[in-house]
Parts: C-alpha cells; sequence; structure tokens
C-alpha cells in the first residue's frame, strides 16, 4: 500500500514540473488535440471516442519518430489515483491507448527513444489554449 501512494505522490509531483500543454485545431490529427513539447520531441495527445492516440514528432522538422524501439509509457491521474495505460504502436509516430479518460483528468506520457534524453510530456483536461505550427 505504501508503494501506491508513493507513487502516486511521484506522479504528482513530476505533473507539476512537467511544463503544461497547448490545445489546437490540427489539420494533420482531426479533433481538437492537446501539445506539448517535451525534450526533442513535439507531442499530441488526439482523444478518441474510444481510447487516445499519442502522436510523436521531432522538434527541429516535425517529422515523425520511429518509435519501434522506444519505451513508452502513459500514466492516467484520476481523484489522486494512477493508472498505467499500455500504449501500442499504431504507426510511424503514433501510439494508441485504450482507455478514455473521465472528464477530469491528467496524463503523463514518457518517452525513452534509443539516442536521446528521456522526456516527458504532461497533458490535462482542463488544458485549452490555442497553438500554432
Amino acid at each position: 500500500m505504501h508503494h501506491r501512494h508513493s507513487f502516486a505522490a511521484l506522479v504528482a509531483a513530476l505533473c507539476a514540473l512537467v511544463p503544461p500543454v497547448l490545445a489546437h485545431e490540427g489539420e494533420d490529427h482531426g479533433a481538437a488535440n492537446l501539445n506539448a513539447t517535451a525534450g526533442a520531441f513535439h507531442v499530441h495527445l488526439v482523444p478518441l471516442e474510444k481510447g487516445f492516440e499519442v502522436h510523436v514528432h521531432d522538434v527541429a522538422k516535425h517529422l515523425p519518430v520511429d518509435l519501434t524501439s522506444a519505451r513508452t509509457r502513459a500514466t492516467l491521474l484520476v481523484g489522486g489515483k494512477t493508472t498505467v495505460v499500455p500504449l501500442a504502436i499504431k504507426g510511424k509516430g503514433i501510439l494508441s491507448g485504450a482507455a478514455t479518460p473521465p472528464p477530469r483528468w491528467t496524463m503523463l506520457v514518457t518517452l525513452t527513444v534509443p539516442g536521446q534524453k528521456t522526456a516527458s510530456a504532461r497533458f490535462s483536461s482542463g488544458d485549452s489554449k490555442p497553438h500554432a505550427h
């Protein structure tokens, strides 16, 4: 039980440290998306009717990142409880998660791509500022 509280506290602390994201209507990605710059990556969280997608591009050229050798993790924080959401590779630079977040949530996406520093992007249901490329 102590580990569960420690993990929730760690996720909450990391969420506070990672810069907030910006939302935008993306012509590439359809519906309103949440976006963040995380290290060498530009990360889009795309809510779907069921689940979500995470689109990962390099910051310099905004090209999709090859995630086949990457370690990825999405941690959903709802009401002080954390849930790890498995991510699957859907295509080059695209991950998919099966969880559909409730109305109020925070998600931490961590990317460990070979040759790059580990990066984290924080997304929240309350983020709604416009974003342009």
